[in-house]
């Protein structure tokens, strides 16, 4: 039920899936047409399951905790856009709500049809206020469903990922509250004035 994270890595998949090409070819007693072998992949978030793969620079899990789930969410999001943005790398990050950063167990978020469509609106108010201003399509705003072992749709339970192409700018990015943060293997951190003056110095030199 997983696709390791080194695979994904190269194919631009989820981290964490039913792989139904295998269920097909080792299980069903027929072949697949030639049009059938070369669709992509269908990949499943199945509730509980758990990644064998570590989270790493470019890709974070987060547990939604509280009763206000888009609220949760929201709090974070930016730092986390701002962060991988002043990476300054070719790498694209990611950010999954609705996985255990610390068993790296499939738990979902819980958000009914109103609730993810207003979550898609406010995260793009929310990251349509880092400054210097970005354009739409360097981030992505991806809902996926989660089921459980037997393939079923769990209702309003989801996987809330959040993808960000490089985009490198001279300038470092801030959150809507001026804040710089920067991408680290642990996570995020928020700079300091002097922190944030060092960085500024040292891309300078580099």
């Amino acid at each position: 039920m997983e696709f390791p994270l080194s695979q994904w890595r190269k194919e631009n998949r989820s981290p964490i899936g039913y792989n139904y090409y295998n269920l097909i070819n080792k299980h069903l007693p027929f072949k697949l047409e030639k049009s059938e072998r070369d669709s992509p992949l269908i990949v499943r978030y199945i509730n509980h399951s758990i990644l064998k793969d570590e989270e790493y620079r470019y890709v974070e899990f987060k547990e939604v905790k509280g009763n206000n789930p888009t609220d949760s969410i929201l709090s974070l999001v930016d730092q986390y856009v701002v962060a991988y943005l002043n990476e300054n790398s070719n790498h694209r990050g990611r950010i999954f709500w609705g996985i255990t950063d610390e068993e790296r167990k499939v738990v979902g978020v819980k958000l009914n049809y109103k609730q993810r469509d207003e979550l898609r609106k406010r995260i793009s108010e929310r990251l349509g206020q880092i400054q210097p201003s970005l354009p739409p399509s360097v981030y992505r705003i991806n809902v996926e469903k989660v089921y459980d072992t037997k393939l079923s749709e769990i209702a309003d339970l989801c996987i809330i990922e959040i993808s960000v192409e490089p985009y490198q700018n001279i300038y470092l990015y801030s959150t809507s509250k001026g804040e710089v943060y920067i991408k680290t293997d642990g996570g995020k951190k928020k700079l300091s004035s002097l922190e944030l003056q060092q960085e500024i110095l040292l891309r300078r030199k580099n």
